[in-house]
């Protein structure tokens, strides 16, 4: 027991900063990760949910109020899924890369 840490400290307090480095590291990349889950038995009413998102997306006066949302909290992407969400919605949908 002497005043220097030991070899096996050492390699402990190594193993602990990568993983508080990597545990910050997925934090952050989680941050603009937006997820909706839409949970329910079967027939339970999740398909008219995105019909209804569908038809209020259509409509002109939510249009109009998006394009307003520089004055309230609405995400950016917003946009995107109304406008994808036939694609999104597909039962064999596959996420793909895009830029914004």
């Amino acid at each position: 027991m002497g005043c220097f840490p030991s070899v096996e400290d050492k390699s402990a307090k190594e193993r602990s900063e990568l993983i508080d480095k990597k545990i910050l590291q997925d934090a952050k990349a989680c941050e603009n990760v937006i997820k909706l889950l839409l949970l329910g038995a079967g027939e339970s009413g999740k398909t008219d949910v995105v019909v209804a998102l569908k038809e209020l997306w259509k409509d002109a006066g939510v249009r109009r109020s998006f394009d307003k949302s520089f004055e309230y909290q609405l995400n950016d992407s917003a946009a995107y899924f109304f406008e994808n969400m036939d694609r999104i919605t597909q039962e064999n949908f596959v996420p793909i890369s895009t830029t914004f």
